[in-house]
């Protein structure tokens, strides 16, 4: 059953980080994308594919104009990796909900994913931005994630993730 944390108290206000801060969900995250490093990554949160095959994440290039796609040759290829073992990538919101409720996280969508996981581990929406998305990251964590290969990548997001909690989530 899937995890939600409240974070407001009976009096309305938000409850301190430390008291509705999922700390064990967000360990087991860590863990798991420590352990292997090809399930990560910040483009997509949750892919299934087959073991072996190439996630490839391709963003059209848009007129500034008309919004619409320029040409079809004209993709931008912003994520190409390997399916890891389990046939599962994902990025830490994705993670966050596939080992807090697997069963909830196969019906879930790209609007629900991030909802889901900022509810589990007891985040107000700022918050939950500043850890989920990585251009909201301080510069020093993007610009690292940006230049590395897959296990820096997710090193500098366990890097990110502890510095997060270190701030309570105010950075």
């Amino acid at each position: 059953m899937r995890t939600v944390r409240a974070i407001y108290s009976v009096q309305g206000g938000i409850l301190p980080f430390s008291e509705r801060f999922n700390f064990e969900l967000m360990a087991k995250v860590v863990e798991h994308i420590k352990a292997e490093p090809k399930r990560f990554n910040m483009f997509t949160w949750l892919s299934r594919g087959k073991p072996g095959e190439i996630y490839s994440l391709c963003l059209d290039a848009l007129s500034r104009e008309t919004g619409q796609p320029l040409h079809r040759w004209n993709r931008l290829v912003k994520s190409t990796q390997e399916f890891p073992a389990c046939g599962t990538i994902g990025c830490i919101a994705g993670w966050t909900v596939n080992l807090d409720d697997p069963v909830a996280a196969e019906n879930l969508n790209t609007v629900s994913v991030p909802r889901a996981a900022r509810e589990a581990l007891g985040l107000t929406e700022w918050e939950s931005n500043r850890l989920f998305i990585p251009s909201d990251w301080p510069k020093k964590f993007l610009l690292a994630y940006r230049k590395g290969g897959q296990v820096r990548k997710t090193q500098v997001a366990a890097a990110r993730i502890k510095h997060f909690i270190e701030t309570e989530g105010r950075e």
